[in-house]
């Protein structure tokens, strides 16, 4: 009974985590057992802190949350199957039934105990569409050759499909364990007589790709699911090559703006403080709440440079943050990952080429016997496959910069890793004892060759017993003599580096001065262009206020002076009317004559006086006017 839980526990277990390694899933399972764990029911109790030594946090919250999901489903199918047993629901007890299997459940006939039911549990492999050279193979115990395995995946690809379009890994996953589980000898990953990575990754790999191929002309795959109460579940957006957050949304509270500012805040640490800022917690606060901002930049289109993503972005090409940003995008550590990959698969690869060596470059790579494991492994491939070690990495000095290493380093077009070591001193064997002057042509005996400096010491000692002391002591003086002067050498670069570096930083804290500063004037310039505009519109309406004001002031004053001129008019005309009609006589109507004469000459004065006096008035009004003009322009001005 134990022995069976056990095994529940480690499927559901790998169905949530595939990949997990055994050395990793038999504690855990073991540790569920001692906490408790009866049955499948009680692992919806388990918290994150009693298993996290096991497996990562974010694979200890998926494991939970699958858990409690299932016993989500499990209540949730009770209560229909409770339902439809009912008395009142006897009538439709075949429907009843009917559907709940259409469903994917099964449940007993004495008690009620729901077991959820996924499609790939009950996949049945077509083996009768398989190619002949498959289904030949199964019989012999045999593996079927490269071409029959392709247009079996092609087959099982396409029965999967039927099933659901895109599904998961961990679909794939519990179909191709089955297979692997069926028939091991044709198709599980051996080494030699033992089964590596479960025996189901090649498989699994192969599957996945085909139907991603499948999948092709949709990118970004929305994986819609619906649960037993009819809504509709909707997954998160996946990237067919596996990005998880390929474009965040904002996090609440946030802008665009606001996450603008804390990058310019994140650049100026990095002007004030170069690289150590990175150990600041500010700025590890700030890389992750700028994450969603930063995948909207590298996603631009037109995608940005590198170049100038570096500019913007300083902090995000260092290792620590690169690593944090990948793990974010894709929701897995590359460094464990990396680590557990070649943990597990290291040794088994080294041991496949100690018992079958390819060539005499994979013999050469094992007789050095490189003691880490990650930089033998990527020897013996490169070795394997006949590949240059350059056509991967490439090495320079420890303190060379990025001008020097594009000065000093043929860059190709096509990426390479780029590994900074401290370069180590070179000497020169002589001859081992017995042996002749022809024979030290050997090219490992004559030639110069880098050696650590563990092989230094060992070969000096070599030399001290076995060679001639004169020439023992001569070489070891020659080699320190030379460490010395090496080591003098990287103190000097490393000032000059140090020096250099000051230097760039003032030269661009003087160039983010000047910028500010001219972007300060064109401001000012712009703001004063502005202010004369205004002016100009003021003046112009000022202008025609005066316009209007003068016409109000002659519509004023001239019309009551034509008025009087027009009565004047028609007094005279009376006048030499009441002549004609009574015979005034001459002299009478002369000196009435002059007396009008001297009054209108009177009147003529007076309008006279008049005039000059309106327009004296007309000039002073017009002065005051230009006086107030001048002090509201003043005004404006001194503001």
């Amino acid at each position: 009974m134990m022995s069976e839980l056990q095994e529940e526990i480690k499927q559901t277990v790998l169905s949530v985590i595939p990949g997990l390694p055994e050395e990793r899933l038999n504690p855990l399972v073991e540790k569920l057992i001692g906490l408790g764990v009866e049955s499948f029911e009680d692992l919806v109790y388990v918290k994150e802190e009693d298993i996290l030594e096991f497996i990562q946090p974010i694979q200890c919250r998926k494991l939970l949350n699958a858990w409690k999901h299932h016993e989500q489903k499990s209540s949730i199918l009770a209560q229909q199957l409770v339902q439809a047993s009912s008395p009142q629901h006897s009538p439709q007890t075949s429907s009843s039934g009917s559907s709940v299997s259409s469903m994917g459940y099964s449940a007993s006939s004495t008690s009620v105990s729901p077991v959820f039911v996924t499609w790939p549990e009950t996949f049945q492999v077509p083996w009768d569409s398989m190619p002949t050279g498959i289904q030949m193979a199964i019989a012999n115990c045999q593996r079927p050759s490269p071409a029959d395995r392709r247009q079996m995946i092609r087959v099982l690809a396409d029965e999967i499909r039927k099933h659901e379009s895109n599904p998961t890994r961990s679909q794939c996953l519990i179909v191709v364990r089955q297979i692997v589980k069926q028939y091991p000898k044709s198709f599980a990953d051996m080494i030699g007589d033992k089964q590596i990575a479960g025996g189901y990754a090649s498989l699994l790999s192969q599957l996945k790709v085909r139907i991603e191929h499948l999948n092709r002309s949709n990118t970004l795959s929305h994986r819609i699911q619906s649960n037993e109460s009819g809504t509709i579940k909707k997954r998160s957006t996946t990237d067919s090559y596996g990005c998880t957050r390929w474009e965040p949304e904002l996090p609440a509270g946030e802008s665009y703006d606001s996450l603008e500012v804390k990058r310019q805040r994140m650049e100026e640490i990095f002007l004030h403080e170069g690289s150590t800022g990175a150990d600041r917690g500010e700025v590890r606060k700030l890389m992750e709440e700028t994450y969603c901002y930063q995948r909207r930049m590298i996603n631009a289109i037109p995608s940005p440079t590198i170049a100038n993503l570096k500019i913007k972005w300083p902090y995000l090409f260092m290792q620590r943050y690169m690593n944090s940003h990948f793990e974010l995008l894709t929701d897995r550590n590359v460094l464990s990952h990396l680590e557990m990959s070649f943990k597990e698969c290291g040794k088994l690869i080294t041991e496949y080429f100690k018992a079958k060596p390819t060539n005499t470059i994979v013999q050469n790579v094992l007789t050095r016997g490189e003691e880490d494991v990650a930089a033998c492994v990527l020897q013996l491939l490169l070795a394997h496959f006949e590949e240059k070690m350059d056509g991967l990495i490439l090495q320079t000095d420890a303190f060379a910069t990025s001008a020097d290493i594009h000065g000093t380093l043929n860059l190709p077009g096509s990426p390479r890793l780029i590994i900074l070591v401290l370069e180590t001193p070179t000497i020169k064997l002589p001859p081992p004892i017995g042996h002749s002057t022809a024979e030290s042509a050997n090219p490992m005996n004559g030639p110069l060759y880098p050696t650590s400096p563990a092989q230094v010491h060992e070969q000096n000692l070599n030399m001290m017993f076995e060679g001639d002391t004169e020439q023992t002591e001569s070489n070891i003086m020659e080699l320190m003599k030379d460490m010395e002067e090496r080591g003098l050498q990287l103190l000097v670069r490393r000032s000059q580096l140090k020096e250099q570096e000051q230097r760039l930083r003032e030269e661009d804290q003087r160039l983010r001065e000047e910028e500010q500063l001219q972007v300060v004037k064109e401001q000012l310039q712009r703001a004063q262009e502005q202010q004369i505009k205004e002016q100009e519109q003021d003046m112009r309406a000022q202008e025609q206020e005066l316009k209007e004001q003068e016409q109000e002031l002659r519509d004023e004053f001239w019309q009551p002076l034509e008025e009087i001129w027009q009565q004047l008019e028609e007094l005279q005309r009376q006048w030499e009317e009441l002549r004609r009609q009574w015979g005034v006589d001459q002299q009478r109507c002369e000196e009435e004559r002059q007396q009008w004469g001297a009054s209108w000459q009177r009147w003529e004065e007076e309008w006279k006086q008049w005039e000059k006096e309106r327009q004296r008035w007309k000039e002073d009004w017009q002065l005051r006017k230009l006086d107030q003009i001048i002090v509201e322009v003043g005004k404006n001005n001194k503001c």
